[in-house]
């Protein structure tokens, strides 16, 4: 597809439901191997795991770690999970690193694939941009700096207690792609200007999901343009009974420029329109 038709394509597909459907060249074995391998990585010994990580893997720009982190579920909150930042300054930093696991060795390998695909799936889509909005590339694909994409590899614990395992949330970064899901569960609630719409979604084979975050907005004003996008509120809620464990694989891409994020305006006060909108349903 040519970059004006891709710009059309994209364009309509976020103006109207909030979310774009793309072409990911990268299939399900792959995906789901990258998982499998991601799995096997989860079996390590704590201290091996914990020792693969960057706290700032981008000079100066919040909230850049990269490696493994496990989030333990506290009283009141629904997020259980491990997960693991794979981007490009971390390969650089242990890729070769002497000494490492088998199964480091191999988690580093299928994740390099998959960092790859993804990287030019988003380069793409930011040429179609380019093309109405110039000088936005350079804000995410610099010429001269480090690309600040990353893939999170995600591993879910839940119970019967608990169905909602990623509450209602915006992403902070410039663009976010669901590209793999082990079970159904991904919620977009779109705002029509007037209420809010939800549609469950879930990536197919060679396809991704593709919607704005936070930062977008911020990135074409500072260009001098009104943004026709808005960045987009989704959750995971998960209907299935009893222990469980889902994986996933979500990329994100942020401006290379730090954007300062005041507060915390990713997150539902509990008498907001979306989550009353979420209790009616």
């Amino acid at each position: 597809m040519k970059e004006g038709e891709l710009f059309e394509d994209l364009d309509h597909q976020l103006k109207t439901q909030g979310y774009a459907i793309i072409d990911l060249p990268l299939s399900q074995r792959q995906l789901r191997t990258a998982q499998s391998s991601f799995k096997d990585f989860l079996t390590l010994p704590g201290e091996t795991k914990q020792g693969i990580f960057v706290p700032e893997s981008y000079p100066g720009i919040e909230d850049s770690i990269a490696g493994y982190v496990q989030s333990k579920r506290k009283q009141g909150s629904s997020d259980n999970k491990q997960h693991f930042h794979y981007n490009q300054v971390l390969a650089s930093q242990f890729s070769k690193k002497p000494g490492l696991d088998p199964k480091v060795i191999n988690f580093f390998n299928h994740a390099e694939e998959l960092y790859h695909a993804t990287h030019q799936t988003l380069e793409d889509v930011f040429d179609a941009f380019e093309t109405q909005y110039s000088g936005i590339k350079s804000y995410f694909f610099p010429e001269d700096g480090l690309t600040q994409l990353y893939n999170r590899y995600i591993q879910y614990e839940f119970d019967e207690d608990n169905l909602s395992i990623a509450k209602p949330h915006l992403d902070r970064g410039g663009f976010t792609m669901a590209i793999y899901e082990s079970k159904p569960g991904l919620r977009l609630h779109h705002f029509d200007g007037q209420e809010y719409i939800t549609t469950n979604v879930q990536a197919h084979p060679n396809k991704a999901i593709i919607f704005p975050g936070y930062k977008l907005p911020k990135v074409m004003k500072q260009l001098g343009y009104d943004c026709p996008y808005q960045a987009l509120a989704h959750d995971v809620i998960i209907k299935e009974i009893g222990k469980q464990i889902r994986n996933s694989t979500v990329t994100f891409l942020d401006p290379c420029i730090d954007i300062p994020v005041r507060g915390d305006p990713t997150h539902f006060a509990e008498d907001s329109q979306l989550m009353r909108h979420l209790r009616s349903l």
